[in-house]
Formats: C-alpha cells, structure tokens, sequence
C-alpha cells in the first residue's frame, strides 16, 4: 500500500524494490548453481517468481489501458472469478508436488530416524558376546530394528539382550 499512488515517495519505493530483488535473485542462482542440494531452492524461486509475475499480469490497470481478460469478451464477472480460483488451486497444488517431491529428494534422506527421516545411522550392536555390523532402523525400550550388514536383512531385536550401541558414524566420535 506504501508504493502505491504517483508521488515521489511511491515511485522511489517501488524502483528500489524492483532493484532489489535482483541481487536475490542472483544469489539464488549462483548457490543453485554451485550446489545440488539447493537445486530446488532455483526452482522454488522461478516457480514463485512466474506465478507473481502471473498475478501481476492478471491484474486490471486502467492508467495504462491494459485489461487482460483471458475468457470470452462476453463471460460474466463470477464466471471469471471461478476460472481465477480453479487455475489458483491447479498452480498451488503444481507448487505444493513440487516442493514435497523436491524435499523427499534432497532433505528427507538426509535426516536420521531416529528424527523422523530415513538416514540409516551405522553401528555395531554388542549382544551377548557377539558383536553385529548394523545399520540401525529404529530403537526403543522393548526392541532394535535394525539391517545387518553381513546378511542384508532385516532383523528385530529385543533391548534386554543388547550390552550397548556404538555408531560408527558420528562426527565427535562413537557414541553409546
């Protein structure tokens, strides 16, 4: 509401706004770029900027004599507002996949299970006087879900039988 109107003020904060988003947008693609893990970060960005442009297209601006109606001359204005709402829906829902397919990608892999993801954290499971080579699943008091490296299955097993954990994996060192 601020950049609207002809004044001095107005037209001075639209064009610095208008300027500033392209350092953004530069930066966006730079990183997506340079990394694959923000490739969707490019992609959001580019969805979201053509679905702003199509809104400002969309809109009615008398002062410049543009009235992009894109139905029939003759289609009434609640018919036009109906077309408006269902193209809304079909472009949120494109934009909704897009986001959960690029996050079952890129992130959700990268978060452990015992966070909710499906990063398999490996570890060595000491059990009475053996030790197994595992990938763990899921822990809880009464079981260990976990895949066995040797095997390449899936096994359960009960918390009482096992001594204690050591993940292989940790950054800081193994943990118990």
């Amino acid at each position: 509401m601020y950049s609207e109107g002809a004044s001095w003020s107005a037209r001075f904060l639209r064009s610095f706004l208008r300027v500033s988003s392209i350092p953004m947008v530069i930066v966006t693609l730079f990183i997506g770029w340079n990394n694959p893990d923000f490739s969707s970060v490019v992609k959001a960005s580019t969805y979201f900027f053509f679905g702003l442009l199509g809104l400002g297209l969309r809109q009615e601006d008398q002062r410049h004599g543009i009235n992009p109606d894109y139905l029939h001359p003759n289609t009434e204005e609640k018919h036009q507002d109906i077309f408006t709402v269902f193209f809304g829906i079909i472009a949120i829902s494109f934009v909704a996949w897009t986001i959960v397919s690029n996050y079952v990608d890129a992130i959700y892999p990268k978060i452990p299970v015992a966070l909710g993801g499906s990063e398999l954290e490996p570890a060595n499971i000491y059990s009475n006087s053996s030790v197994i080579d595992s990938k763990i699943i899921q822990e809880s008091d009464d079981w260990i879900l976990y895949i066995n490296i040797e095997t390449n299955e899936v096994e359960k097993l009960k918390s009482g039988v096992v001594q204690k954990i050591i993940y292989v994996g940790a950054v800081d060192g193994p943990n118990q």
